[in-house]
């Protein structure tokens, strides 16, 4: 049918074994058309998940990134609270000394 109607609008140009040459041209057309297409969406695939393969990447860089700074002021946190814990004894060891020196002071006074 396509055949046909080709052959009748395009003059009727006959290939050597008698087939239609306006057909035949045709089907290869939509053949290398088809392949050409196939090749292009393989080539979009592969970059379709290459975009994708660097898009999580990136997000997993930005998490670990996210991760070691809450990490270090984790850490930086805890050294501040055992520096305030250790100040904080020191002077209540300070405060004790000073109560006992006192209190030695005016015992000795009053001998």
């Amino acid at each position: 049918m396509l055949d046909v109607s080709l052959c009748d609008l395009l003059g009727g140009l006959d290939a050597p074994a008698g087939e239609d040459l306006i057909g035949i041209v045709a089907i290869v057309m939509m053949v290398v058309m088809t392949a050409a297409a196939v090749a292009v969406l393989i080539v979009m695939m592969f970059v379709l998940l290459l975009i994708i393969m660097v898009v999580m990447v990136a997000a997993m860089i930005v998490i670990m990134v996210i991760i070691l700074v809450i990490v270090v002021m984790m850490m930086l946190m805890f050294v501040l609270i055992v520096i305030v814990v250790v100040v904080m004894v020191m002077a209540a060891a300070t405060h004790a000394v000073l109560i006992v020196m006192m209190m030695v002071m005016l015992v000795l006074f009053f001998l």
